[in-house]
C-alpha cells in the first residue's frame, strides 16, 4: 500500500470514529436524561434499566474498561460491604451490579470480529476457574439443604463469584496496549492508596479518607486488635481496600528490578520503597513473608541468576543493618511497626501470638466440621462451630463467623473439594506459566513479567494460609487478574514457537 492510499484509508477511517464518539456521546445524555426524568417521576426501576444501559454501552468502548472498571470498584478506595445495597433478589451491593454491567459489557467487546475469543486461549487455567464457579454454585445447594435460606447462600458465595472476572482480564490483557494501560493505572492506583493510607494514619478514624461504613472493624484499628481509640497506642494499623494492590504491586516493581532492563530502576526502585511503606502501616506480617517467598521462588526458577544474588544479598545486608539499628534504638524498638516486623525473627514469640493461636483454633474448629462432609463442604452461609469477639459499631460483640482466614480450607467448607482442586491448579499453572515465560523469554526486556506473575502469586498464595485473600472480593478482582496474565503470556509464547 502506497503512502497515499495509506493517508486516504486514514481520512476515511477518522471520520468514522469521531461519528461513532459523537453518537455515543448523544446516546449517553440522552439516557441521562431519561434515568433524571425517571428519578424525578418516582420511577425506579426504569431509571436503573437505563443506567444499567448506559453503564454496558460506556464499558464496553475499550478492551480494558469491562475488567478495570470492576475491579477498581472493589480493590482501591472503597470497602464491597459498605458501598449502597439495592432491595433486589439477592439484596445486590452496587459493586455486584457493577460486575453484571462489566460482564455484559464484555459480551459485547467479545462479539467484536478482532476480538481474541476465550477459545483462543489455553484451556487448562479456564476449567480451574471454571471449577471454583461450579463448586461455589454446588456450594449455594449444600447451604440451602443444611438450612441456609437460598438468597443468604447467592450472597454469601458473592467473593468466589468475583472470579468471573478472569475471562474479562483476558481480554484486558489480550495485547501489549491493554497490559500498558492496566499496569499504569494499577501503579497510580497503588500510589495514590499508599499515600491516603499513611495520611489516614494521621488523621485517625474522625476523617476517613476511604469509604468504610465501620471503619474500626478493618480499616483503622489499634497495632494488635480491634479497640475504641486505634490512636491510643501510637500509630494505628491501616489496611485499606486496595491494600492488595498495593502488595502485588510491591511484587512486580521487584521483579522488575531483578529480572528486567537497566532503563527505569530509580522510578521503579521509589515504586517499591512505597509499596513497602504500605504494607509496614499496614502490620501485616504474611505480606513481608509472601513477598520474601514470591521474589525467592522466581530467583530459584530464573535462568539467570547473577542480579537476583546480588539483589539477595544487598537485601540481606540492609536487614541486619536496620534490625541492628533498630534493637540498639530504644525509641525506634518502641514503635507499632518495628515491634511487628522484629517479631519475624523471634520464632517462639510469633508461635504464642494471638494472630497464631487464634488462626490454629480456627483451623481445628474447621477440620472438625470437613470430617462430617469432606467431599461437599458446609455449604455457604453454614457457621463451622467458632465462636469469636468482634468489635461492631463501638461495642464488643460475641458472634460466630462465617469466615475462615485459612483460604484453603475456607474454600474447601464452601465450595466442597471441587473448589479447592481449582484453586490449587489455577494457582499452579499460574506459576507454571510465569516459570515458562521467565526461562523462555530470559534475554529479552519483558523476562520480568513471568518473574512478577510467580512473585505475586506466590505471595498471595502464601499469604491466604493465614489471611483473608481469596475469598476478599478486592483480593480476588487482583488474583484473577493475575491468573489472566499467566494464561496470556502462555498464550503468547505458544503464538511466538
Amino acid at each position: 500500500m502506497t503512502t497515499s492510499s495509506r493517508a486516504g484509508t486514514f481520512r476515511e477511517v477518522a471520520p468514522r470514529a469521531r461519528v461513532r464518539e459523537i453518537l455515543l456521546l448523544g446516546s449517553v445524555l440522552v439516557l441521562a436524561v431519561v434515568v433524571g426524568r425517571s428519578l424525578a417521576g418516582g420511577q425506579l426501576a426504569l431509571a436503573g434499566i437505563v443506567a444499567g444501559a448506559a453503564l454496558v454501552a460506556v464499558l464496553a468502548q475499550a478492551t480494558w474498561l469491562p475488567y478495570v472498571a470492576a475491579a477498581t470498584l472493589v480493590g482501591s478506595f472503597a470497602e464491597a460491604s459498605s458501598l449502597p445495597q439495592f432491595a433486589l433478589p439477592g439484596n445486590p451491593f452496587l459493586s455486584d451490579l457493577v460486575l453484571f454491567g462489566a460482564v455484559a459489557a464484555w459480551l459485547l467487546v467479545l462479539s467484536r470480529a478482532d476480538m481474541p475469543k476465550p477459545s483462543s486461549f489455553p484451556v487448562e487455567p479456564q476449567l480451574a476457574v471454571a471449577a471454583m464457579l461450579v463448586g461455589s454454585l454446588v456450594g449455594v445447594m449444600v447451604g440451602s439443604r443444611n438450612g441456609i435460606p437460598l438468597t443468604d447462600a447467592l450472597r454469601n458465595s458473592r467473593e468466589l463469584m468475583y472470579y468471573v472476572l478472569f475471562w474479562l482480564a483476558l481480554t484486558a490483557l489480550a495485547d501489549a496496549r491493554g497490559r500498558r494501560i492496566v499496569f499504569r493505572l494499577a501503579v497510580g492506583i497503588a500510589i495514590v492508596v499508599v499515600v491516603a493510607q499513611v495520611v489516614q494514619g494521621f488523621l485517625g478514624p474522625g476523617t476517613l479518607l476511604f469509604y468504610s461504613h465501620d471503619p474500626l472493624r478493618e480499616l483503622i484499628t489499634c497495632p494488635s486488635s480491634q479497640c475504641a481509640d486505634p490512636t491510643a497506642g501510637g500509630f494505628p494499623r491501616v489496611r485499606p481496600p486496595g491494600l492488595a494492590l498495593v502488595y502485588v504491586t510491591a511484587c512486580f516493581s521487584a521483579a522488575y528490578l531483578l529480572f528486567g532492563p537497566a532503563r527505569r530502576r530509580v522510578h521503579v526502585g521509589a515504586l517499591l520503597g512505597l509499596c513497602s511503606l504500605g504494607i509496614m502501616v499496614s502490620l501485616n506480617r504474611n505480606m513481608v513473608i509472601g513477598l520474601v517467598a514470591g521474589i525467592g521462588l522466581a530467583g530459584l526458577v530464573a535462568v539467570r541468576r547473577g542480579r537476583f544474588a546480588v539483589g539477595l544479598g544487598v537485601a540481606a545486608l540492609l536487614t541486619v543493618g536496620l534490625l541492628a539499628a533498630v534493637q540498639g534504638s530504644p525509641s525506634l524498638r518502641g514503635s507499632t511497626i518495628a515491634e511487628r516486623v522484629l517479631s519475624l525473627t523471634t520464632v517462639s514469640q510469633l508461635e504464642s501470638s494471638s494472630t497464631v493461636t487464634d488462626r490454629l483454633r480456627e483451623n481445628s474448629f474447621a477440620l472438625d466440621a470437613l470430617r462430617s462432609a469432606p467431599i461437599e463442604g458446609l455449604g455457604w452461609g453454614v457457621p463451622y462451630g467458632m465462636r469469636v469477639a468482634v468489635w461492631t459499631d463501638g461495642e464488643l460483640r460475641t458472634e460466630e463467623p462465617l469466615f475462615l482466614h485459612n483460604q484453603y480450607l475456607n474454600v474447601w467448607l464452601r465450595a466442597g473439594l471441587l473448589g479447592l482442586i481449582g484453586l490449587l491448579a489455577a494457582l499452579a499453572l499460574s506459576v507454571s506459566y510465569g516459570t515458562r515465560w521467565l526461562r523462555e523469554r530470559k534475554d529479552e526486556d519483558d523476562a520480568w513479567l513471568g518473574a512478577g506473575v510467580i512473585a505475586a502469586v506466590t505471595a498471595l498464595a502464601f499469604s491466604s494460609v493465614v489471611g483473608i485473600y481469596v475469598l476478599n472480593v478486592a483480593s480476588a478482582s487482583i488474583l484473577a487478574g493475575l491468573f489472566a496474565l499467566a494464561t496470556v503470556l502462555r498464550r503468547e509464547l505458544d503464538l511466538l514457537a
